[in-house]
């Protein structure tokens, strides 16, 4: 068995906190041996409103697709203010999991993949989507690298968690990431925001508001920049560097007290080189050539034929229409996108010129959410809708040392839905719904030399996923829930392997129990436990060849776990957030496994082994996050120390357990002084300082083992600037 040597010993301490207070949890899961409404979240009233009978601050959400408190919502979710995800420094969207139970990330080749409660994203060919989806302020984003972005301007994030497959049913099989940005302000505004630190880590933003009449509108742009934390020995040259820019403008207008329409317009460009292939342990085919060929002696060096290149773009539009009848209100999502990701990796890993593997890849995409929600102040409310998706997405030339690929994939699909709540007493509610989905898929693929092509092929499918839940209002202070819920995933043509079948689509069933409860003004306690049933799992596998990725289905696993968050203000400016999560995850059946197993002098050659009773992949069985801020009067304004840790236990990269990685801890910390009218911020920052190195991502395959690691630890500077 191979493990990765990750320096987080000195975390023994603060891992053993974190566990200690999940008590139980951990136990059961080791058991086992091996603005305007705009949907699906956002929010109408001030993002941190105080409840009369709690000291601490609710988010208002609409997960049901009406304004609801978060502590009255029957669903497991975690909502964070813009404010608490800097303080925790949150910098972009996979850093979510820092301050998120069950959410995890796993970067891809070019991508991070998130995971909730063992269920997540495995491929990155055209046609397939998250299983995790994300929103932007209620528009669904269909490109699998459509999710990966800075957070600039936001109001908050959700992470809504278990199926979500009735009100938000397109794919949302283990959950979704609804990021809502902040809508324009009729009052002018604006802030100037400027970082500096490790790396030449360059950071600034601006953000502008302000409106007229009946009009008010919004821009905010942001940049990103450093040299890399790995150095490239063949060119001595600097990688695993960043250089992104974002812009984001919104209109509103509002003609009446009952109309909303926003329109929005955005465009940002990534260009992430922090995908520097590093041989593990030296495996890499071309010992065979050469069996002292000069390799990369630690982690933060890479010696290769060419610096990987990878670069991501999307232009984006939005409408949202609302207008509120007497008992209802109309709510209309259009959003359109154009996505572009480039990328040349050397997968030998070497100085010398064996295999790379090049992608041009697009995708565009139409979607359309139309849905009628009822007013929640009667006895039964409801929401009705439909869904509307137009995506056509695909390989340009992609190369693979002299082999190319083309390839085009075509999505057109559409889902009913319904929901219901009635309340039985005014304690006592039920509810009910359920949702139609329609999905074509077709695809085509030819590899240009003609030994090799997929003709046109279609194919439909079909399901009907309901969902029910039981709340009871037990005291003001205190609501328990039963939920039941289905989703599904479409399936998946494999252009890469140029195969007519498909992967078949996943099924999800999910049985929950919860509790939100607010026992005192200062302490809030949300628990969850869950199992889940999940079928006909699409799985990796890579051609021994090429090394091109494809789709697979492993037949079925089991999931049963819990999860819980604690929030404590024991004194006025004091805030302790905990959050603990434990789960076993095993597939009960998964025949012709594929592994890699090393080869005499390098490289890895495929076998197949029977999987069932191994655990999922990269699914840590116990994780955590603890969160501490105080904030007191000094220097003619208020000073805030923050910090926050988060925890993983251990996991696995292959089923059969020879790449896996240890539990690390990693902790982030700030320190902020703000001027007593809020309008000067200084913060001095540091991410990661205890600078645990552990990989992002470890993939076997034939050419080798290849691995990526995070980025150390980094520290410096921010000034803002409100106005």
């Amino acid at each position: 068995m191979i493990e990765f040597e990750v320096a987080a010993r000195r975390n023994r301490s603060l891992e053993a906190s974190l566990l200690a207070l999940a008590i139980g949890f951990p136990h059961a899961a080791t058991a086992q041996s091996s603005s305007p409404v705009s949907a699906p979240v956002q929010a109408l009233q001030p993002q941190a409103a105080t409840d009369q009978n709690n000291g601490i601050g609710d988010i208002v959400v609409t997960a049901q697709r009406r304004n609801e408190r978060l502590q009255d919502v029957p669903i497991a979710i975690t909502a964070l203010s813009e404010r608490q995800l800097a303080q925790a420094g949150v910098q972009d969207t996979r850093d979510i999991q820092l301050v998120t139970p069950s959410l995890n990330f796993v970067q891809s080749t070019f991508t991070p993949q998130p995971t909730i409660r063992g269920i997540g994203t495995r491929g990155a060919n055209p046609g397939d989507e998250e299983v995790v989806p994300t929103y932007v302020d209620g528009v669904y984003q269909p490109f699998i690298t459509g999710g990966l972005f800075e957070l600039a301007n936001i109001e908050r994030v959700e992470v809504l968690k278990g199926p979500q497959g009735t009100l938000l049913g397109r794919n949302a099989t283990a959950g979704a990431i609804n990021i809502i940005t902040k809508a324009p302000s009729f009052e002018p505004g604006g802030k100037v925001v400027a970082s500096y630190g490790r790396f030449n880590e360059l950071q600034g933003s601006l953000y502008l508001t302000g409106g007229t009449g009946h009009l008010a509108g919004s821009i905010v742009a942001q940049y990103l920049d450093d040299d890399g934390y790995v150095t490239e020995l063949t060119t001595n040259t600097r990688t695993a560097s960043q250089h992104n820019y974002l812009v984001r403008g919104k209109l509103l207008f509002q003609p009446d007290g009952d109309t909303d329409i926003t329109l929005a317009a955005g465009y940002f460009k990534r260009k992430d080189t922090t995908i520097a292939n590093f041989p593990l342990n030296g495996n890499t085919v071309a010992r065979q050539i050469d069996p002292n060929v000069p390799l990369a002696y630690t982690n933060r060096q890479v010696r290769l034929t060419e610096p990987p290149q990878v670069a991501m773009s999307q232009t984006s539009f939005s409408g949202t229409l609302v207008h509120r009848f007497s008992g209802a209100t109309l709510t209309s999502i259009t959003g359109y996108s154009e996505n572009m990701n480039n990328y040349r990796l050397d997968l030998d890993m070497s100085p010398l010129a064996i295999q790379t593997q090049s992608a041009h890849q697009y995708d565009n995409g139409l979607t359309e959410d139309l849905y009628l929600a009822s007013s929640d102040k009667q006895r039964f409310s409801w929401v009705i809708g439909g869904f509307y998706i137009h995506d056509d997405s695909g390989f340009k030339p992609r190369t693979v040392n002299t082999s190319s690929l083309k390839a085009a994939l075509t999505l057109r699909a559409f889902a009913l839905y319904a929901q219901g709540s009635y309340k039985l007493t005014d304690a006592l509610t039920v509810t009910a719904g359920a949702r139609y989905s329609n999905d074509r898929k077709c695809g085509a693929a030819d590899n240009y030399v003609g030994t090799q092509t997929l003709p046109r092929t279609c194919k439909t499918w079909t399901s009907v996923d309901p969902s029910f839940t039981l709340d009871w209002r037990a005291s003001e202070k205190l609501k328990l829930y039963a939920r039941y819920a289905q989703a599904y995933k479409a399936g998946v043509f494999n252009a890469p392997g140029f195969s007519p079948v498909p992967a078949d689509p996943e099924h999800v069933k999910s049985y929950e129990l919860g509790l939100k409860s607010d026992p005192a003004p200062w302490l809030r306690i949300n628990v969850a436990g869950y199992y889940t049933d999940y079928r006909d799992i699409q799985v990796n596998s890579r051609d021994p060849v090429s090394n091109a990725v494809i789709l697979q289905n492993a037949a079925k696993a089991e999931i049963y776990g819990g999860e819980a968050e604690i929030v404590v203000q024991p004194t006025s400016g004091l805030n302790l957030r905990v959050g603990v999560s434990a789960l076993s995850a095993t597939y009960k059946q998964f025949p012709n496994a594929q592994v890699f197993v090393p080869r005499p002098g390098g490289g890895n050659v495929a076998a197949f082994v029977d999987a069932a009773n191994k655990p999922l992949l990269r699914t840590p069985q116990r994780s955590g996050n603890a969160g501490i801020d105080y904030t007191f009067a000094a220097l003619s304004g208020q000073v805030t120390i923050g910090a926050n840790a988060y925890y993983q236990g251990p996991m696995n990269f292959t089923v059969d357990g020879r790449l896996r990685q240890p539990e690390y801890a990693i902790v982030n910390a700030q320190l902020t002084w703000r001027s007593s009218a809020d309008r000067f911020e200084i913060a001095l920052w540091g991410r990661n300082i205890t600078d645990v190195r552990y990989p992002l991502q470890v993939v076997g395959f034939s050419t080798g083992d290849l691995a990526s690691y995070m980025r150390p630890a980094t520290y410096g500077i921010r000034g803002t600037i409100n106005f």
